[in-house]
């Protein structure tokens, strides 16, 4: 599969060429407000690695612009997670910074993305956004950190990612811009 690392990855994850051809596309398309939703949607999970959940439940009062962190609480115990904005990240959102509500404001925008997929001739990887993040950041970003980004504990980390992409893979994937 073209959107797909090697077999030598452990789960399917986007390649930096098949997400360069996607958000380029939403980019793009951002005026119209599903591409805009999605997008946002696409870059949350694909750059921060945020649930589907967390990316349709986030508000832009968690966003710390200064710090180019977002702050999370998941779960029913409101457990609080910090994550990193990473440059790509922070340069996608430049056009937002100045928004209030809800970030991504269409709540079916997982299947309105499947759509944007076909559309930028990028196959649809279910879960592919976060695990792509993941698997990238375990790349070049030791277990522990990547662990308190994805709230994720060290077990499943391992077991999912056991064999991550390269450095270089990793490197295009983090520079993939607007």
């Amino acid at each position: 599969m073209s959107s797909a690392l090697p077999p030598e990855t452990d789960e399917p994850i986007f390649t930096p060429e098949a997400m360069q051809k996607l958000v380029a596309h939403l980019w793009n398309a951002r005026k119209n407000p599903q591409a805009g939703s999605a997008l946002l949607y696409t870059v949350l999970g694909a750059f921060v690695g945020l649930r589907p959940v967390e990316a349709t439940e986030l508000d832009w009062k968690a966003f710390d612009w200064t710090e180019r962190r977002i702050k999370l609480l998941t779960g029913a115990a409101n457990v609080e997670r910090i994550v990193p904005m990473q440059e790509n990240f922070f340069q996608f959102m430049q056009p937002y910074q100045n928004r209030k509500g809800l970030v991504v404001i269409h709540k079916k925008v997982a299947m309105i993305l499947r759509e944007y997929c076909k559309e930028a001739g990028v196959p649809h990887i279910p879960n592919g956004l976060r695990r792509s993040y993941t698997a990238y950041r375990l790349a070049e970003t030791p277990l522990e950190i990547v662990q308190a980004e994805t709230g994720m504990d060290e077990a499943m980390l391992k077991a999912k990612f056991s064999t991550p992409p390269s450095v270089d893979v990793a490197r295009q994937y983090w520079a993939i811009q607007p």
